[in-house]
């Protein structure tokens, strides 16, 4: 019988163990790499419409994102609330802002109880008389179609009196725990949307959908509302979003003459004809 060498099975074990060691440390990195992967593209649907925007086309300008490819318009612009107290809006105008997004009312957290923004009319007011394009965003808290209805009610008998340039826009978000409407389902939360954009549409407005991407991901089922525009909210250079959006909101802390404090910075496209 042939003899073994004592010293050549220590090496074979040795180098199978290497072996072994490096195909665990390949598959956990496939792994991360893989759940990486799936965490990026999570709001990736078949079945919704995808955007075909020239990422490297984002540029930044004087303040201001641009985009600066020949297939679409767009145009600069900013979302304001009381928050912002008063505002210069002539000095808005005069900076390059070509439009304002201007909250007209809220619901309560809480309760549900619906507001008007103390702020409001003087805003779109002196907005228009600046020069300024205008649309309006309601903060929705509403947990049943009936809620979601009287907000959208609301909110027409608010911007009943004026000319509306931009869209109308719903706005509803998560905050750990401490909106009413938090714990509703998705299908919920997607059919409360429906409810308002409809509403807003059948006025004889153009509807937005304000969100990130945990929102259009976890939140609202994109395929229901897709003949709806998105508003959609992403502090980055470049925007992530694989949906085709009207709006981003790349920046809440925007500085601009005649406002005191942080800003929202928006930018909206509007495709060129061919």
């Amino acid at each position: 019988m042939k003899k073994f060498n004592r010293k050549g099975i220590i090496w074979y074990r040795l180098v199978l163990v290497i072996v072994v060691a490096a195909l665990a440390v390949f598959g956990i990195a496939r792994g991360i790499q893989t759940l990486i992967f799936r965490q990026e593209s999570a709001h990736i649907q078949s079945d919704v419409n995808a955007y075909s925007y020239q990422k490297k086309k984002f540029k930044n300008k004087n303040g201001f994102k641009i985009y600066t490819g020949s297939d679409y318009t767009y145009y600069n612009g900013i979302d304001v609330s009381s928050h912002q107290g008063d505002i210069d809006w002539d000095q808005v105008k005069d900076s390059g802002v070509d439009f304002v997004m201007i909250r007209c009312g809220f619901s309560s957290l809480d309760t549900g109880k619906v507001h008007t923004d103390e702020n409001f009319k003087k805003n779109i007011k002196a907005a228009k008389k600046a020069g300024l394009r205008v649309g309006v965003y309601y903060f929705s808290s509403a947990k049943t179609k009936k809620e979601v209805t009287k907000e959208a009610n609301y909110v027409l008998n608010l911007i009943k009196d004026y000319d509306l340039e931009f869209p109308v826009a719903y706005d509803m978000e998560y905050y750990n725990g401490a909106s009413r409407a938090d714990s509703l389902s998705k299908n919920k939360k997607t059919q409360l949307a429906l409810t308002f954009c409809e509403k807003i549409e059948d006025a004889g407005y153009t509807p937005l959908i304000y969100g990130n991407d945990t929102w259009f991901t976890d939140h609202v089922k994109l395929s229901k509302v897709k003949k709806y525009a998105l508003w959609y909210a992403s502090y980055s250079q470049k925007p992530n979003m694989t949906h085709y959006f009207a709006m981003w909101q790349y920046s809440n802390t925007g500085s601009l003459p005649g406002i005191d404090g942080d800003v929202d910075m928006n930018i909206y496209l509007e495709p060129k004809e061919s």
